[in-house]
């Protein structure tokens, strides 16, 4: 779901998948990031001739798709080159969602104590951005699989955060959404179905409760050919007994 505006327009279209790749591994680096060392990482050759090459070719075809207007050997506005290093220009009017997910998850880890209102305002703004993982898995060395799974990590607990919040607000349909998005990210997710069922049991909703028993038995037995987990099971027949 990588997703950047640029001057106010968002990039939707990439022709190129190794430009998009291109993008985001400078934008991951502030610094910049020298040309062999970006031409080794892209393409993979052994010949360092060959991949700088094809790193001239991919560098072309992002800078295009950022600036069509763009003209021959014109200064690009978004992709420096400088000192035999690339970079992206931070300087230009840009917003980057893996950025914005960051800096709302650092309120909520600021307010979550002291000002939990506050929290749950950096919480939606953060989840609102994530509609699938920040990064792509990349068809070559996946450097960024520790990345991607730091950002799923932290928008889980920040979903978490908010059930246990809204819970206790007894706004329970707001929470029931953040567990059906859990169940969106992953539709095994444990804690996603011990809140839907525990929500279920404080609203003392028994049909409810079955659907969400008879949902579990279905998605355990399409994806894993199995029952769900002993603690689930356990959990949904104690929600049952509660609403009798």
């Amino acid at each position: 779901s990588f997703q950047l505006r640029l001057d106010g327009v968002a990039i939707e279209r990439w022709p190129r998948k190794r430009a998009k790749h291109l993008l985001i591994q400078l934008l991951l680096h502030p610094h910049g990031i020298h040309r062999e060392t970006l031409a080794d990482w892209l393409t993979g050759s052994d010949e360092l001739e060959a991949a700088l090459r094809g790193l001239d070719v991919h560098i072309h075809a992002l800078r295009k798709l950022l600036e069509p207007e763009r003209k021959g050997k014109q200064a690009s506005r978004y992709i420096r080159f400088h000192d035999a290093v690339y970079s992206f220009n931070w300087d230009c009017h840009y917003r980057w969602d893996v950025e914005g997910f960051a800096q709302a998850h650092q309120r909520w880890l600021r307010q979550r104590d002291e000002f939990p209102a506050e929290a749950e305002k950096a919480v939606n703004d953060a989840l609102a951005l994530v509609s699938g993982p920040f990064l792509p898995e990349l068809d070559f060395a996946d450097e960024w699989l520790a990345e991607r799974e730091s950002y799923a990590r932290k928008a889980g607990d920040l979903a978490l955060w908010s059930l246990e919040h809204l819970s206790g607000l007894a706004a329970y349909e707001q929470a029931e959404e953040r567990a059906e998005l859990l169940l969106r990210w992953d539709n095994l997710s444990e804690p996603g179905f011990a809140w839907l069922l525990r929500l279920a049991g404080q609203l003392r909703d028994r049909v409810r409760l079955e659907r969400l028993g008879e949902r579990m038995e279905q998605t355990f037995e399409k994806e894993l050919g199995c029952p769900p987990p002993k603690e689930l099971l356990q959990l949904y027949r104690a929600q049952l007994l509660m609403v009798n």
